[in-house]
């Protein structure tokens, strides 16, 4: 059993590795960003959180993500929707697409923070040009939205797309 956990973390580095360019893995204390998402993998939240901490305050958006998904889900650390959508806000300006995804969700489902339809549709729209979900949920989203706010959602898009994502 241990030896599939470990097959597995060892699988999941190696699909990381070929993603990612291997020179933002480590930061300059020499800690390593793949060793924090492997501890998330396999539950290991509080050693994640030690390692990938360092890692968002200097501006990974993979740790930043990931953060968000523990404070997010509550998992390693106190829930809290406000830091999640903080840190999925930080990583998406830096055109991560799975924090697009998750930070339109939040938007669209106003679990926890104000409900915000043409701002959901904006980033699943970002978010939608990795990712086939997003895709599927801006078709759902656009069933609940008004005339207004699917005009007022292609607006944010064209403003944030022309300024440049990181100014979101």
């Amino acid at each position: 059993m241990e030896y599939m956990k470990y097959f597995k973390s060892l699988m999941f580095l190696n699909i990381v590795i070929c993603l990612f360019n291997t020179s933002s893995f480590a930061n300059s204390n020499g800690e390593v960003l793949s060793e924090g998402i492997i501890a998330f993998k396999n539950e290991q939240y509080k050693e994640s959180f030690a390692i990938l901490k360092p890692l968002a305050k200097s501006g990974s958006s993979i740790a930043q993500f990931y953060m968000g998904l523990m404070y997010g889900k509550g998992k390693g650390v106190k829930h809290d929707v406000k830091e999640a959508v903080r840190l999925f806000k930080l990583s998406s300006r830096q055109d991560n697409s799975d924090a697009q995804y998750y930070l339109g969700m939040a938007y669209a489902n106003g679990y926890r923070i104000k409900e915000d339809l043409p701002l959901a549709h904006m980033w699943l729209s970002f978010s939608s040009k990795k990712n086939a979900q997003a895709k599927q949920a801006i078709y759902a989203l656009e069933k609940m939205m008004s005339k207004n706010q699917k005009e007022k959602a292609i607006k944010l898009y064209q403003e944030c797309n022309e300024k440049k994502i990181d100014r979101c």
